[in-house]
């Protein structure tokens, strides 16, 4: 299951945001088992996408932040390995020369923000099986630009 959200609000610049959104999948029978999941960012350049999964799976997930890509299998991505069967909170925001990802409020990665002038554009969130959303919320220069649910 997916969910977008494209062109809806005035794009926002990577280098100033805060992001945030609740997720849920209580779907994880046969292949779902991991319960894979995704919280994404499309911007007008590369992806920024939080790769979510149980625990066991992590060495599964990529995670990619515009101009950056880093596997499971080379780096420890065991922070984004949750229990997604209850809310989740999932954010991420820059600060200084950095973006930085939480999962429950808590800091699990950070990359250098891209040298380009790289602006958000929409959201996307992606479910192996079901999921739901909400309390989504983007800002840009503190100022909401978009909220839902």
């Amino acid at each position: 299951m997916k969910y977008f959200n494209v062109g809806n609000f005035k794009p926002v610049p990577v280098n100033d945001f805060n992001y945030s959104a609740e997720i849920k999948n209580g779907y994880k029978e046969g292949e779902a088992a991991c319960q894979f999941a995704a919280v994404s960012l499309i911007t007008d350049s590369g992806p920024i996408i939080i790769p979510l999964s149980i625990k066991g799976c992590v060495s599964e997930l990529t995670l990619f932040s515009v101009d950056w890509i880093i596997s499971g299998k080379i780096a420890n991505l065991s922070g984004f390995g949750i229990d997604l069967s209850n809310w989740v909170k999932i954010s991420c925001k820059s600060t200084a020369k950095t973006i930085r990802y939480y999962v429950d409020d808590k800091q699990v990665f950070e990359f250098q923000l891209p040298a380009a002038n790289v602006k958000i554009v929409g959201v996307w969130f992606s479910f192996q099986g079901t999921g739901a959303v909400r309390n989504i919320e983007l800002k840009g220069h503190d100022k909401t630009v978009f909220k839902a649910f």
